[in-house]
């Protein structure tokens, strides 16, 4: 093996070791025994490079941070790509910052307020999803969420801000309603001993769910799972409170083929086909 030589200085041993986070580091060192410590191992380098020492052909540089994260970013949008998502929602996930406290739970995983550095100026909400703890068919049901949910566009429907598709973690980024579930409100209103809703009311509510379940329909999709626990409430100063549709974690395109009748409602259930 060839040495390098600078001011009679020569390295006695060069060797390879694999490091646990699955990057090679070629390590140099000027006795046989290696650096005890990471430390030991910088101090040694910046002696070697410094007056005086000569400068090595490799380069010890690790990868920037930039770098990294540009790499990440790519293999996020090429992983939306494969699943359908459009490149466009990907957001890297140093943009998003998660706030303490837990909004509530879901059948993917926690979901939490957040706020984000770019993009989005307003209050938003973040599902955050284990990728290692979902199980086949949870995760077809997860790309099928974020494949519909992106495609939606409609004052009825809790939009869809963005996805950060880290192997560690997915988020699912969304608007923040501030007037929480209908179900709640439903609950507390019931807990207070206050009077039911007057029809008008009702009928009001009503519409504006329908009016989202009818664009839904007009998309080809289904939501499969409207109850007032999946309807979220916005309220605006000096406007109307508006109510959304939120929650398509079981959402499916209808099926053209299938179809069966429900003897106990006289409808039509939908599925994906078997």
């Amino acid at each position: 093996m060839n040495c390098l030589i600078a001011d009679g200085f020569r390295p006695s041993l060069f060797w390879y070791r694999r490091a646990t986070s699955a990057r090679d580091w070629l390590e140099v060192s000027t006795c046989p025994a290696a650096p005890a410590t990471r430390g030991a191992h910088e101090a040694r380098r910046a002696r070697m490079t410094g007056p005086g020492g000569f400068k090595l052909p490799f380069s010890f540089r690790k990868e920037s941070p930039e770098k990294r994260r540009s790499k990440r970013l790519s293999a996020a949008r090429a992983l939306a790509e494969k699943n359908g998502l459009p490149t466009q929602y990907v957001i890297p996930h140093e943009n998003v910052q998660i706030l303490p406290g837990v909004l509530g739970r879901g059948a993917f995983g926690v979901v939490q307020k957040c706020t984000l550095k770019k993009g989005w100026t307003g209050e938003a909400v973040v599902k955050r999803v284990s990728p290692k703890r979902l199980a086949p068919t949870d995760a077809s049901l997860l790309r099928a969420e974020m494949k519909i949910w992106s495609a939606l566009e409609h004052e009825h429907c809790v939009r869809f801000i963005g996805v950060c598709l880290d192997p560690a973690e997915f988020l699912l980024i969304c608007e923040f309603c501030n007037g929480g579930a209908l179900h709640a409100r439903h609950v507390a209103a019931a807990a207070a001993g206050r009077a039911p809703l007057p029809p008008r009311t009702l009928a009001w509510q009503l519409g504006q769910v329908a009016s989202g379940v009818a664009y839904l329909h007009s998309c080809g999709v289904i939501h499969r799972d409207i109850k007032s626990a999946n309807v979220l409430v916005q309220t605006r100063p000096g406007a109307d409170e508006k109510l959304l549709l939120s929650d398509f974690g079981l959402a499916c395109f209808a099926p053209k083929d299938r179809a069966e009748h429900t003897a106990e409602t006289g409808s039509f259930r939908c599925g994906p086909a078997q």
